[in-house]
């Protein structure tokens, strides 16, 4: 009994997982969104001019906001009480994409404890 308890829970999540990849490839379809996963995309994008997304996302919230300039700002991107919220971390390259990431996983420990990384940050920054 616990076996095909086992087996039909470890269905579930997978099937679970796939629906959640389809509707993310969905959703990045329809918004036009580019993913990056390395410093060299940034690098090659920062300060020229730039006819491409506005947007590039990389994952667990970080996106990088790319202007006509070139100019790339980071940002962590999130729910609270179901109003979706930007907040901006740098500007690369005085922030690297390692430590922009490394901002976002702190910034998603706040979050996992029920504490809102807006009210948080401006602090840590003042210091």
């Amino acid at each position: 009994m616990l076996q095909v308890f086992s087996s039909l829970t470890f269905l579930f999540v997978r099937l679970w997982y796939e629906i959640i990849a389809l509707f993310t490839c969905h959703c990045v379809q329809n918004v036009k969104m580019v993913v990056y996963r390395s410093d060299t995309k940034l690098q090659s994008i920062s300060g020229k001019p730039y006819t491409g997304p506005a947007e590039i996302m990389d994952a667990e919230g970080l996106s990088a906001r790319v202007t006509p300039t070139g100019t790339v700002t980071f940002q962590y991107r999130y729910r609270w009480n179901g109003t979706p919220v930007r907040l901006t971390i740098g500007r690369y390259p005085a922030l690297s994409l390692k430590e922009a990431r490394v901002m976002v996983g702190a910034m998603r420990a706040m979050y996992s404890e029920g504490v809102n990384p807006k009210i948080i940050l401006p602090m840590k920054m003042a210091y």
